[in-house]
């Protein structure tokens, strides 16, 4: 009888510890919603996903790329000028056992969906439950070899023409621009310079041929 005790005893733990962990899970994500947004107005899908003890108790911080932030879970924001803003968001407890960030590449210009040609260029956060289409993507013509990186970081291309201009940008978890760099495309690998980093995530903002994609790394 006291053996039987035991394992329930047991068994409780396990199952409280994995609900514990279950409640402590932080995803952030947002993604563009191009059926919702206007000539002038981008709207932002924030699906982030969070289970958190107690549920409201998450923390959101968005960087605009362009020096300013904010900390509201659905926040807006003008753009003054047109390009590549590099949107950042990173979610997270108050006793930041819990975190995660996510970045993506909101393009502002002059061709359609929420562009103008001149002026500035709002951008306007909402929760999941006003959208549901899907997220961009580019697929996997552009990866990292690895998401541990000691000092070199291998981008693989797929699908791509030899000798093409790269341009890298290398960014901090929190939205700062760390360096920037142009480089050839010399068959299907390239190698970004990460080893004066400190150890941390990193995100690789990587364009080429009109494309960008966004790559989160740990540097070790």
């Amino acid at each position: 009888m006291r053996k039987i005790y035991i394992i329930a005893l047991l068994l409780i733990s396990v199952l409280f510890t994995k609900k514990t962990m279950a409640q402590q899970v932080c995803h952030a994500s947002f993604y563009l919603d191009t059926a919702a947004s206007t000539p002038y107005n981008a709207v932002i899908v924030n699906n982030s996903v969070t289970y958190l003890t107690p549920p409201d108790s998450a923390l959101y911080f968005w960087s605009f790329g362009d020096g300013t932030s904010s900390m509201l879970k659905c926040p807006t924001h003008t753009y003054t000028s047109p390009g590549n803003k590099y949107l950042f968001l990173t979610l997270y407890n108050v006793n930041r056992t819990c975190t995660d960030s996510f970045m993506r590449v909101i393009n502002i210009d002059t061709a359609g969906g929420f562009h103008k040609t001149n002026g500035s260029y709002n951008i306007r956060v909402v929760s999941t439950v006003k959208s549901g289409i899907a997220s961009q993507s580019i697929g996997n013509s552009i990866a990292l070899k690895s998401t541990f990186v000691a000092n070199e970081a291998l981008v693989n291309f797929k699908g791509f023409e030899n000798h093409l201009p790269v341009l890298t940008n290398i960014f901090s978890f929190d939205g700062k621009q760390i360096n920037a760099s142009s480089q050839i495309l010399d068959g299907d690998q390239l190698q970004v310079s990460v080893k004066n980093l400190t150890p941390g995530m990193y995100f690789i903002a990587v364009q080429v041929q009109g494309k960008t994609a966004i790559l989160k790394f740990i540097k070790q």
